[in-house]
């Protein structure tokens, strides 16, 4: 994964962007995994999946962030960190693309490549709320679960971390009922 950059710097950090009502810790599979796979390799690369503000144990409370570019601070502050000449891949789910977009804007001499995971995206003619006011418009449809909504038909068979044990389905269970937005098959059927 290691990428040489047109300034002859190295890829050597990776941050993971996390998306509405998640946390840094929504990427713990996945900046393991990285992790394992660079030492792996020999390469040194530093991953890193902060908590946006009033998110995951950030303190702050939503009402207390202000603007957008507040809410991604974290973000911003750690490409801000980074050495001259060094260079980050950013990778952002949901409404981390928003972040990641914001961030590879602010600092294109700091990002490497913006990656966007089954995220929200501007494009670039629109102002990025233009593309949370596509999806708002697709999410008024009627007869939509509240799981299709916000997540697409397919949602549990496509998660970004399938679960590796019956333990671990049950949390993801877990974690989705206390949002609200779980719906098991069985649920499901009693309803029609």
């Amino acid at each position: 994964m290691e990428a040489a950059l047109d300034s002859g710097a190295k890829v050597k950090h990776i941050i993971l962007v996390h998306g509405v009502c998640h946390g840094g810790w929504s990427w713990y599979k996945v900046a393991a995994g990285l992790r394992s796979a660079a030492a792996a390799a020999g390469h040194a690369y530093r991953v890193h999946a902060p908590d946006l503000a009033a998110s995951g144990i950030d303190d702050r409370r939503l009402p207390e962030v202000a603007t957008f570019s507040e809410y991604t601070g974290p973000l911003l502050d750690a490409l801000r960190s980074l050495p001259a000449g060094e260079k980050a891949v950013l990778v952002g789910h949901s409404l981390g693309g928003l972040s990641v977009a914001l961030a590879a804007e602010m600092f294109p001499d700091k990002v490497a490549v913006a990656a966007f995971l089954s995220a929200y995206m501007p494009d670039c003619v629109s102002p990025p709320s233009h593309v949370l006011m596509q999806a708002r418009s697709y999410n008024r449809q009627p007869n939509l679960q509240q799981s299709e909504r916000y997540n697409g038909k397919h949602w549990k068979a496509y998660s970004l971390q399938p679960p590796q044990a019956p333990n671990e389905l049950q949390l993801a269970k877990a974690k989705h009922s206390t949002l609200g937005s779980y719906v098991t098959e069985t649920e499901q059927h009693n309803r029609t």
